[in-house]
């Protein structure tokens, strides 16, 4: 299934880099050098590092069963903004990323008519570099400073 696409799709020598990659995890499965084998433990490192430095920063967290991002409770930031045209979680995102160069995603944006629902939540995706994941702690430690 994997390989379908790419045949169709792809260039030859990105066909040929996937092929190989498939191969390579195959002569792997179950070992600790395997893909499948070390994505999982990447991702609960990056994401227990995103949650404790929220958790350091007073913030409260929606810790996910999956996936690569948590929900965070920007309340606790003391913002306020003018909601009558723009949502608030859309508009603390802009400022977290303007003024703390963090950037985040707002959860509004997946609801309809609902956005009510989510308006001080935000997401982070904890899917990162470890250099990034550290600079991203530490913004988040330091944000109520």
């Amino acid at each position: 299934a994997v390989l379908l696409p790419a045949v169709f799709s792809a260039p030859t020598i990105l066909q040929e880099v996937i092929a190989r990659c498939v191969e390579r995890e195959i002569q792997l499965k179950g070992k600790e050098d395997a893909y499948h084998t070390q994505l999982p433990k990447i991702m609960e490192e990056g994401c227990s590092q995103i949650i404790s430095a929220c958790k350091d920063a007073g913030l409260g967290v929606v810790e996910p069963f999956g996936g690569y991002f948590i929900l965070v409770d920007t309340s606790p930031l003391g913002l306020e903004f003018d909601t009558s045209q723009v949502e608030y979680d859309v508009q603390c995102v802009h400022w977290l990323t303007e003024h703390k160069k963090l950037a985040g995603i707002p959860l509004s944006l997946f609801f309809g008519k609902n956005k009510h629902i989510s308006e001080k939540y935000i997401r982070l995706c904890f899917a990162k570099s470890e250099q990034t994941l550290k600079a991203g702690g530490d913004i988040i430690r330091d944000i109520l400073k």
